[in-house]
């Protein structure tokens, strides 16, 4: 009898824990989703004839889930930049040619958008998901060439944030326990840069749960490593835009 209900009992948290992947699964794709309907809908409020008022995302974002709202009247009040910063990146530290270069390397990508989002639209697939895939396939692509140092410079100059940053530990998280603290900042996460908040999440929700990853942040200017068991950490983010390193 006890056998039989050891095994019952095994085979209610084998599909507990089957339940809980499909939901982690679920809402990260669910999270891809409003982060591409949000850059779209920004693009298209750049449109001649569009409101000056694009839909503001907050940067407050839990590990898993989307992004709370955000003011779009406190963004309307910003003076408009260049949309690609050049000379922030040489006051940052980066020598005008390599500015310049990654300059040039951005105006490709531009390029390469408008003319998916022109077939997208002729050929009837346009906020789609092809059309996700098919732009995250050209952000990749454009990832893999810069490396990371170029990404995040490329992020810093066009104002896209660039640093996940813990706004609060869960009490009883794996955070708490391994000693994270508000204001650090997630560099890696079992050697894989992080950028951004989804990032994470699919980090943490890939390969062996418990399994001890590498956890690598930023505390005061200061690098730190952890190890933490794969999972979720336990963490609220927030995103920043710095200089890069």
């Amino acid at each position: 009898m006890q056998h039989g209900a050891a095994a019952r009992g095994s085979a209610g948290l084998d599909e507990l824990r089957q339940a809980l992947e499909r939901e982690v699964q679920a809402r990260q794709e669910l999270a891809g989703e409003l982060d591409f309907l949000r850059e779209m809908l920004g693009e298209l409020s750049s449109l001649p004839g569009a409101s000056s008022q694009a839909p503001a995302g907050g940067t407050a974002q839990a590990e898993q889930g989307p992004q709370e709202g955000g003011s779009a009247e406190s963004a309307a009040e910003q003076p408009a930049g260049p949309a690609f910063d050049r000379d922030a990146l040489v006051a940052a530290g980066m020598s005008p040619e390599d500015a310049d270069r990654l300059h040039e390397r951005w105006s490709r990508y531009q390029l390469e958008q408008l003319d998916l989002n022109d077939r997208a639209m002729r050929e009837g697939w346009f906020f789609t998901p092809r059309h996700r895939r098919e732009r995250q396939r050209l952000e990749q692509a454009l990832r893999e060439d810069l490396g990371e140092d170029g990404y995040d410079a490329y992020l810093y100059a066009t104002g896209a944030p660039n640093r996940v940053v813990v706004r609060d530990v869960l009490p009883g998280s794996a955070a708490r326990r391994v000693g994270l603290r508000p204001g650090d900042v997630v560099l890696r996460y079992d050697d894989q840069r992080i950028f951004r908040p989804r990032e994470v999440q699919r980090a943490t929700a890939a390969g062996v749960r418990g399994q001890s990853v590498r956890l690598e942040i930023l505390r005061d200017g200061a690098p730190r490593t952890f190890f933490v068991p794969r999972g979720p950490l336990g963490v609220l983010l927030e995103t920043d835009s710095r200089p890069p390193a």
